[in-house]
């Protein structure tokens, strides 16, 4: 693992990255904190797992209005969705090789010592499928050709991850789904009824002004609200490589 300017491994400085991001604050790890992201490491937890675990966290705070304010997440109020993240990724992997006829010209690419590229196959082909049971959902019968594009397009990024993975492959990839994420949230808006629309923006206006943050961090915290109760509202999956 490459040494960073700050004298961490990469392993350490990446979930540092990441929780500063997602708990909407600019405040770096503290001792305790890089002391559970070093055993995460020690037990070898793949980054992705780690993420994910994180975003889980995060959901159980956002989900309490009055908590919102306190959007202030801690490495080790992490720990237990991360490590409930590696006992799912650990048995999904056990049934992932059991299957040999389905899952055979994967294991190649995502043995014991790739585990980022196994969790991001098997990631995209879940959202692929889901995406596509959704052209045949009656409320999108009007836009079944934009549907039909986006589970094209997540086909195609899975094949490409099959055959190369070169440096930065993870960060290209992520940006190109939450762009297909996106589409598919605007085309779920236009399947709501205008009332019930105009109600769910009240009501994520309503959590939104209690979290007393600035400006810009109120729409940016706005704005993820709203696209979750969209997804919520239509059953949409979150096109990315978590379940944000």
């Amino acid at each position: 693992m490459k040494r960073t300017g700050r004298g961490r491994d990469e392993y350490l400085a990446r979930i540092e990255e990441y929780i500063v991001q997602r708990r909407l604050s600019p405040l770096l790890l503290s001792p305790k904190e890089w002391a559970v992201a070093q055993r995460w490491k020690e037990d070898e937890i793949p980054l992705l797992v780690v993420f994910r675990g994180i975003d889980r966290a995060a959901r159980s705070l956002v989900s309490s209005a009055t908590e919102f304010e306190k959007l202030r997440l801690s490495l080790a109020y992490c720990d237990k969705p991360v490590r409930a993240a590696f006992k799912s990724f650990l048995k999904a992997r056990s049934l992932f090789f059991d299957e040999k006829d389905r899952c055979a010209d994967l294991s190649s690419l995502a043995g014991a010592d790739d585990a980022d590229t196994f969790y991001v196959l098997n990631r995209l082909e879940t959202l692929w499928q889901r995406v596509l049971e959704l052209a045949s959902d009656p409320r999108f019968t009007d836009h079944k050709e934009s549907i039909a594009e986006v589970a094209e397009r997540i086909k195609r990024l899975l094949k490409s991850v099959r055959r190369s993975r070169r440096a930065g492959w993870l960060e290209k990839l992520q940006t190109k789904l939450a762009a297909l994420d996106r589409k598919l949230v605007d085309v779920a808006k236009e399947v709501i009824p205008q009332d019930r629309y105009k109600d769910i923006q009240a009501q994520v206006r309503e959590q939104t002004g209690e979290c007393g943050s600035e400006p810009g961090v109120q729409s940016m915290v706005e704005d993820y609200l709203l696209q979750r109760a969209i997804r919520e509202e239509v059953g949409l999956p979150a096109i990315g490589l978590f379940d944000l």
